[in-house]
This record gives structure tokens, C-alpha cells and sequence, in this order.
């Protein structure tokens, strides 16, 4: 059960959409957000699977800060995994709760990053599922094989994202949080390209 309460949500389901194919594109997914009530981000629920074969690595969740231009910037909170064996082969709902709990106002922008641990792997990968349609109006979805180039999706990814208000404070990102992604970085990225058929 999530700490929080509900603030933002897409819970129109659609199709899988990979994560860490063999397709150097789906390294990373990336849902934008648009916050609705003041307070500090406390979880997000995913629906997640391990599509193909089975992946032994992790599935790791972070929330970034908005660069300005509707892409990811920088890591705000600790990064929550969970264990790709521990994953069904079908969808299902999986929750993450944050220990490092950023602050956000009314309509500022965050980004729920997902990635998996280990490398690209075309024969074991996970999935994400996107809605039925671009339904969610506040934010966009994208892809990255690197948090650096991204590709905008054509469906927003089906999420929940929850808060908690009252003066909770959970510290700022350290060091070791942000180095537990072993490849996300905190350098804002150069470029976006529109595409609306990308699987």
C-alpha cells in the first residue's frame, strides 16, 4: 500500500513497450508529470513484466527534476529496485516507495525514470505498459538509450504517483544513492526527436 495519496495517475491500459531490448532505444522509460498538489513525491506504481526470457538484473525507479525543456535533468530521489527473477512473465502492478522524498509545488514537472541494472539484452528484457491512448494531458513519455537523446512516445505509460504533505523531509540525494544507477547520469540531455510508431 502506498504511503501517499493519490495525485497524478494514467491507468489507461494498453500495450508492453520494452525495457532493455536489444534495441539500444529502450534502455530508458520515461514518463513526464505534472504535480497537482503540493507536498513530496513518496511513491509511483508501474505495471511491469519480464517479457522476454528471464533477465536476472534488477528494475531500478527514480524520480528526476525537468530540465526546462520537457526532458529528465537531474536525479531528486533515491533510486528503489526491485529484482527482475521477482518479475511475472505477464503484467503486473508493482509499487515503489521512496525513502528520499523530493518537494514539489503545484505544476512543477518530474519524471518517474525507469531502467533496467544490467546491459541491453535481446534474448531477457522486462516491459512497461503504456496506455490505451495519450490520455494523461499533463506530461509526455520518451525513450533513451542514454538520458542524453530521446524519442517521444506516441502513449503515455500507465502510472500512479502519490504524495505526502505535513513538512516530511527526507534529506538530499547523496552520492551513493545516484551512483546505485549505474548508468543514469545527471547532465542534461541535448536532444529530442518526435516518433509515434517506435515498439
Amino acid at each position: 500500500m502506498a504511503v501517499g495519496t493519490l495525485d497524478q495517475s494514467d491507468n489507461s491500459a494498453g500495450a508492453e513497450v520494452a525495457i532493455g531490448s536489444s534495441n539500444a532505444n529502450f534502455h530508458y522509460s520515461c514518463q513526464q508529470v505534472k504535480i497537482g498538489v503540493a507536498g513530496n513525491v513518496s511513491d509511483v506504481e508501474l505495471r511491469l513484466s519480464k517479457i522476454v526470457g528471464s533477465p536476472t538484473d534488477n528494475v531500478e525507479v527514480a524520480i528526476y527534476s525537468d530540465n526546462g525543456s520537457d526532458r529528465p535533468n537531474i536525479l531528486i530521489s533515491d533510486v528503489q529496485t526491485i529484482a527482475g527473477s521477482s518479475l511475472t512473465a505477464s503484467l503486473a502492478t508493482y509499487l515503489f516507495t521512496f525513502s528520499t522524498r523530493p518537494a514539489v509545488a503545484v505544476n512543477d514537472l518530474i519524471w518517474i525514470v525507469v531502467t533496467r541494472s544490467g546491459a541491453n539484452d535481446g534474448s531477457n528484457y522486462y516491459a512497461i505498459q503504456k496506455s490505451a491512448s495519450s490520455t494523461y494531458a499533463n506530461g509526455i513519455h520518451v525513450i533513451s538509450p542514454d538520458l542524453s537523446t530521446y524519442i517521444v512516445r506516441d502513449k503515455d505509460a500507465w502510472f500512479n504517483e502519490y504524495y505526502v504533505s505535513g513538512g516530511w523531509s527526507g534529506g538530499v540525494v547523496n552520492s551513493t544513492a545516484a551512483a546505485s544507477i549505474s548508468t543514469m547520469n545527471t547532465t542534461a540531455p541535448a536532444n529530442i526527436t518526435s516518433i509515434s510508431s517506435v515498439t
